[in-house]
């Protein structure tokens, strides 16, 4: 999913998380990954038969990085009192690192995905936060965990994905909580993230606890959490989950039911969280061993932002988004550019009838297809784009009535992937696209 945003390049986790430091208030957030984009989740137009509000879309531009993450509380000089108790035995070894945090057990049926961090924004378009930025725009964001902890230099996530199937019947381990509405019970986490913030708000835990007891609505996601005192490893920690049926689809596509986190400091000053969300009941015990198997090493340096593609490569991902989404392309240009374009014709045609047309760039060359071109691994390249199109709106809420065309503007986030063909644009891209304009038939499922 692919939350919309006007043309800035400040996210929509980053505004909260600057506006929580200025004091007063606490922001509502919405995200959802994008995604891979997902994070993401916000202000979402949708036509109606009474379409009388002007059409503007809001897109949440998530941003983070891949290198490796996970974080203990137990061992060297960070060792609590109540892991000094166990029977001594040989150090686990660590199952994914990164971010100076490992962690020495994870549920099975989770893969890690991709990891992220909070990096400097070199960019001339800077937002309310000033010069830092996560790292990668095209991957989710842990809701909660965004939520709750400042954004700033030292913050590492890495993400994890389910590779289980649906399970037909909740998980014994499962700790009771509100049944899942629509949805079969998993045997484990749908996505898990475990983030280490070298350097959180004062206050610590108290902070913490404070923004997520303090969420505010308009959101559904926000205005059902609930918050537990608890431990990890004899720290003090908190417990907050959102038992929400429905919560915003972090992957495209998809709805998720329970959303949990554990946060706690440890006693060098970092910040840890682990947060899962599932289609089932949480399984906190699951949670709670994750968390009890964190081991917190040494702050590594604070990456940089991704480079640019050299000019080669960038002018082949400007041409491939161009076919995508613009007029006079070929059927065949259109799924030579597109991810499985072969199988979104029919979205594409409808497309096509809101004459899209791509924006000014909110940075040089503003004449571009897109800005802020990225390299983000060797076969990912993140670009924003903005189209506006054309919809009609009814002149009044008449059955029938006459209507006008008015021009729209979708503002979103590209992440284009080298496939065995060459650079295309991602399914999830068009299809985010799409979906937002409310173009009908959508695309097919994948």
């Amino acid at each position: 999913m692919t939350l919309r945003r006007p043309a800035t390049t400040l996210t929509e986790p980053e505004l909260r998380s600057h506006l929580r430091a200025l004091g007063d208030g606490r922001p509502t957030p919405g995200f959802g990954p994008s995604f891979p984009d997902r994070i993401r989740d916000g202000a979402h137009r949708r036509r109606t038969n009474s379409r009388l509000a002007t059409a503007f879309l809001l897109v949440l531009l998530v941003v983070g990085i891949p290198v490796g993450l996970l974080a203990t509380t137990r061992g060297g000089l960070n060792a609590s009192p109540a892991a000094a108790t166990a029977t001594p035995t040989a150090a686990p070894s660590a199952v994914a690192s990164y971010g100076g945090v490992s962690a020495t057990w994870l549920p099975d049926g989770l893969a890690h995905t991709v990891d992220n961090a909070v990096v400097p924004d070199t960019s001339p378009q800077q937002g309310p936060l000033g010069p830092i930025r996560l790292y990668r725009r095209d991957v989710a964001t842990p809701g909660l965990t965004i939520h709750g902890v400042t954004l700033a230099p030292g913050m590492f996530l890495s993400q994890f994905t389910a590779t289980h199937t649906p399970a037909t019947t909740p998980p014994t381990t499962a700790t009771p909580s509100p049944p899942p509405l629509g949805a079969a019970a998993e045997p484990g986490p749908d996505l898990l993230w475990i983030t280490v913030s070298w350097a959180p708000p004062a206050g610590g835990l108290n902070t913490l606890t404070d923004a997520l007891k303090n969420s505010t609505p308009p959101h559904n996601y926000l205005d059902k959490i609930t918050t537990t005192a608890r431990t990890v490893n004899g720290r003090p920690a908190v417990l907050a989950t959102d038992d929400a049926p429905g919560l915003p689809g972090w992957i495209s596509g998809q709805g998720y039911n329970h959303d949990a986190l554990l946060g706690w400091t440890t006693p060098s000053g970092a910040m840890l969280t682990v947060e899962s969300i599932t289609a089932g009941p949480t399984d906190l015990a699951a949670l709670q061993r994750v968390a009890d198997g964190l081991v917190l090493g040494t702050r590594p340096p604070n990456p940089t932002a991704p480079p640019a593609p050299d000019a080669a490569t960038t002018t082949t991902v400007l041409g491939v988004l161009h076919d995508a989404f613009t007029d006079n392309v070929s059927a065949d240009r259109f799924a030579a550019a597109v991810q499985g374009g072969d199988a979104l014709t029919a979205t594409h045609t409808a497309l096509l009838t809101d004459n899209p047309q791509f924006g000014g760039q909110i940075e040089p060359p503003t004449d571009a297809e897109a800005g802020r071109v990225e390299l983000v691994d060797p076969n990912t390249i993140t670009a924003i784009f903005n189209l506006d199109y054309g919809i009609q709106m009814p002149l009044s809420t008449a059955p029938g009535a006459p209507t006008r065309t008015e021009r729209a503007h979708y503002y979103g986030n590209a992440t284009i992937i080298h496939t065995p063909t060459g650079w295309q644009v991602s399914r999830d891209t068009f299809c985010d696209a799409a979906s937002s304009m409310d173009v009908e038939p959508a695309c097919p499922p994948a």
